[in-house]
């Protein structure tokens, strides 16, 4: 895949930032297999809940290297679960900065108020590296990001070091994210730096560790539904699915409290196959306003086979605004199973006109198939023939833009 640098446009500190870095895991460059060029599109899709979320690759177990597959799939879970620690690092961090040192090499004192424009440009720029594949300098931008602390660590610095872990591993550097999320762990004993660590260990076959992980990330966080989703949905891509379900219905021994609480509980009945009640869950969080739940209730519907039913609840989510990327890819990809290639555009387009679009490549490539499937082949090679500027490398492309040549 084509290096496009670490061009991107500022984000703010806050807010809408999380998304759009946690996101970013899903491009998953270099992850897919060469099959088909097609399939490959496919092998992409992101479901948010089996219907996983948004951030689950189909059939990741046979058709994508385990370790980088289950990771990848526990950034986005992270990204978008725990919102990667903006990540949002709790709040009891928020208004507290603590003189400590994480750990030798994790974060080095010297500055002074004059530094911390360079932190949040190095830390930008690593945000714009990751969401453009380029891993191995996000990490060198993280840190010099964390080199400008002046020898405290607070909300920003635990941030980074986040950052910098996920751009490890991404990187290839498997080893470095361990000891990234174990100096996080050293200094607050965080329940998501358990939980990604665990997964890390997970991709290295260690299931062992990466078992005692989860079970220590539950008990310093044990009434988080979307903990116990992202254990679930780790083990389950590593055979281990019966075990997973144990978390499942330990979750549900949950008192639902919030409309958040009710769509977990809806997403995780959807996981068990229990429709009927993911369908009531879903419904309480929508009658309490919230719009992310009309996606969960798209895909439940569509797992039942009512195609116009989950196209409502999935129009209702597109009209709110709010959907990222990859709900967009997602919901187009329901659609081209369904055969309505030209609503599938709609959903691809509105996704590649969103400001932040760091799985952009995987949305083109389907949204070419879709227009294939159509029958109009001629904007299916003039969107490929922008593509293969962009993608010149993408082997697969070149002799899918061969095919369309002849028609």
């Amino acid at each position: 895949m084509a290096r496009h640098g670490c061009r991107g446009k500022e984000k703010s500190s806050h807010g809408r930032r999380v998304s759009t870095v946690s996101s970013s895991i899903e491009s998953l460059q270099g992850i897919i297999p060469t099959v088909s060029w097609q399939r490959s599109v496919a092998l992409t899709r992101v479901y948010t809940s089996p219907a996983l979320p948004h951030r689950e690759l189909r059939a990741p177990s046979r058709n994508v290297r385990a370790g980088f597959t289950s990771l990848a799939n526990t950034y986005i879970i992270r990204g978008r679960i725990y919102t990667w620690r903006t990540i949002m690092i709790k709040n009891k961090f928020m208004a507290l900065t603590l003189t400590v040192v994480l750990t030798a090499g994790m974060l080095t004192g010297c500055g002074s108020g004059d530094k911390a424009k360079d932190k949040d440009a190095y830390r930008q720029y690593g945000i714009n590296c990751i969401e453009n594949g380029s891993y191995d300098d996000a990490v060198d931008a993280f840190q010099k990001a964390l080199d400008q602390s002046v020898g405290s660590v607070g909300a920003e610095e635990l941030d980074i070091c986040y950052y910098k872990a996920k751009a490890q591993y991404l990187s290839g550097d498997v080893d470095g994210a361990i000891d990234t999320y174990t100096a996080i762990i050293d200094y607050n004993k965080d329940s998501d730096a358990y939980y990604l660590r665990g997964c890390i260990y997970f991709a290295k076959n260690d299931s062992d560790k990466g078992l005692k992980d989860f079970k220590t990330a539950l008990s310093e966080n044990n009434d988080n539904y979307e903990l116990y989703l992202g254990v679930y949905e780790t083990l389950s891509k590593y055979g281990m699915n019966d075990q997973g379900k144990e978390y499942l219905d330990n979750a549900l021994k949950l008192k639902a409290k919030t409309a958040d609480d009710y769509m977990q509980r809806g997403r995780i009945y959807t996981m068990l196959g229990d429709y009927d009640s993911a369908i009531k869950s879903l419904k309480k969080a929508i009658d309490e306003k919230l719009v992310k739940a009309n996606y969960y209730m798209g895909e439940v519907y569509q797992k039942k086979g009512d195609n116009d039913s989950s196209q409502k609840y999935f129009k209702k989510y597109l009209d709110s605004g709010e959907a990222d990327s990859y709900e967009l890819m997602n919901m187009g990809q329901a659609q081209m199973d369904n055969g309505n290639y030209d609503t599938a555009i709609t959903y691809f387009q509105n996704a590649l006109e969103l400001e932040s679009v760091p799985n952009k490549q995987q949305i083109t490539k389907a949204m070419i198939i879709a227009y294939e499937y159509s029958g109009d082949f001629a904007t299916a090679k003039s969107k490929m023939e922008e593509y293969m500027k962009d993608y010149p490398d993408d082997e697969d492309a070149a002799r899918e833009y061969q095919f369309l040549e002849t028609r």
